[in-house]
């Protein structure tokens, strides 16, 4: 009799259900921690190579002669001399901060306007705001070229800075966007009854609310600054303006995968994710609760 109600009642499907999400949940986790594993023996290794005495391409022993660059007056491997490794920080500093300024700046007051203005073409503004992540990026390098030629910005790290900043506009927007909608009408309410400005209602009330988006696209707008590469590579010609993602491709391009010296590339690898590993750090309590 129990039995019968059981079946009856949908026991058993309600049974299968249960061990089919255990057992997806189960593999998972399982998926994600072997790629976790994966991805941290990578980090693990290189700063392994970056303290080791290179023999055979394999970890010898303990050193710290692999972090005397950060001493030298030039960066020297082989018969190649770089600009001081502060001199590449600045300029890799520079561009991240630059762009994430650009980008967080429009996209803030973007956001604002599509989410809380009333305009006409709002709607189709809306929809068009992630089109350039439709088409890649590289497509629009030789426009992007010849206007900073034009207006004289070519080989600058202020033009390479502009072309970033405003190449990530669109997805930053849409991210805000979806931080600006979730405040409560109620508060809009409340804050028009008291008569306050649009300006103070946006510092004093609406930033603090989306101050969790704010600082996930800053995040991600730095992150991205910090790694580009083919802009840097395409409009700036001046070896005092080289950055780390050039400097780092250089070093593997100048020798032959028998003698380069993994030490020192791990090293300066090493150096040059600190910063983005210390950013990430501090706002990872932000980035789970970004909103798209």
């Amino acid at each position: 009799m129990m039995m019968k109600q059981f079946v009856n009642s949908g026991g058993w499907t309600n049974l299968y259900n249960r061990i089919s999400d255990s057992c997806l949940k189960a593999f998972c986790i399982t998926v994600l921690t072997i790629f976790s594993l994966v991805l941290l023996s990578i980090y693990l290794g290189m700063f392994l190579f970056a303290f080791s005495d290179i023999k055979g391409g394999l970890p010898a022993g303990f050193t710290i002669n692999n972090w005397k660059f950060l001493f030298e007056p030039n960066l020297v491997v082989g018969t190649f001399a770089f600009p001081n490794v502060w001199t590449i920080f600045y300029n890799t500093l520079l561009i991240a901060l630059g762009s994430m300024l650009i980008e967080v700046g429009v996209s803030l007051l973007s956001g604002y306007a599509l989410s809380k203005g009333r305009f006409p073409g709002k709607d189709l503004l809306i929809q068009s705001t992630l089109f350039t992540r439709a088409l890649p990026s590289i497509t629009t390098l030789i426009a992007s070229f010849y206007m900073l030629k034009t207006v004289g910005l070519l080989d600058t790290l202020f033009g390479t800075i502009l072309i970033k900043g405003l190449a990530e506009v669109g997805l930053s927007t849409w991210i805000i966007k979806g931080f600006f909608d979730e405040i409560p009408k109620e508060i809009d309410r409340a804050a028009e009854i008291d008569g306050t400005s649009n300006l103070k209602k946006f510092f004093a009330i609406y930033v603090p609310y989306i101050w969790p988006g704010i600082a996930a696209i800053t995040l991600f707008a730095f992150l991205n600054g910090w790694g580009e590469y083919i802009l840097v590579s395409t409009f700036t010609y001046d070896s005092s303006k080289i950055t780390f993602p050039i400097i780092l491709n250089s070093l593997l391009d100048m020798n032959s995968t028998a003698s380069v010296n993994y030490g020192f590339i791990m090293t300066l690898a090493t150096f040059y994710m600190i910063p983005a590993m210390l950013l990430y750090l501090f706002s990872q309590k932000y980035i789970s609760k970004m909103k798209i």
